[in-house]
C-alpha cells in the first residue's frame, strides 16, 4: 500500500467537485444497465452519468468520470450528495481500474486521482445512501 501519496502513480487528473479525499475500490461502470455491479463505498468511474444513474450514485464513496464540467450531472449529482468528484479526466476513468484501491483527491479547482492508499485501508463506506435531491 502506498503511505504518501505524493509518492503515488496518479491514475487522472480533472476539475475538483467538492473537497475531500476518499479512498476506496474502484469500479468502472460503461452504462446503466450494470450499476447493480456497484458496491456500497466503491468509487465510481464512468465516461458520464445521467438521471438513472442517481439511486447507484449514492453509494459511492466518490465519482471519476471522464467527460463533464461543473455542470454536468456526475458534478451536480456529487455536489448535491456530499460526495468528492474528478470529472473530464479524459480518459481517466477506466474498466481496467475495477477491483484497485484508489485515492480521490479533491482541493481547490483540480481533483486528482491517485493508485493506492493514502492510508493504507479503505476508508469507510458512507453511513447509508445519501439523499440526492434537488
Amino acid at each position: 500500500m502506498v503511505s504518501d501519496l505524493t509518492h503515488a502513480p496518479i491514475v487522472a487528473s480533472g476539475q475538483a467537485v467538492g473537497e475531500g479525499v476518499v479512498t476506496g475500490v474502484a469500479r468502472f461502470v460503461a452504462s446503466a444497465r450494470d450499476l447493480d455491479k456497484l458496491q456500497p463505498g466503491e468509487i465510481l468511474m464512468a465516461e458520464s452519468t445521467g438521471p438513472d444513474w442517481e439511486p447507484a450514485m449514492a453509494l459511492a464513496s466518490a465519482i471519476v468520470t471522464n467527460s463533464g464540467g461543473a455542470s454536468s450531472h456526475a458534478a451536480r449529482t456529487a455536489q448535491a450528495a456530499g460526495r468528492p468528484a474528478v470529472v473530464g479526466t479524459v480518459d481517466g476513468a477506466s474498466r481496467r481500474w475495477t477491483g484497485a484501491l484508489i485515492t480521490v483527491q479533491c482541493a481547490g479547482r483540480t481533483g486528482v486521482v491517485f493508485e493506492g492508499s493514502l492510508k493504507g485501508e479503505v476508508d469507510q463506506p458512507p453511513a447509508g445512501p445519501a439523499s440526492i435531491g434537488w
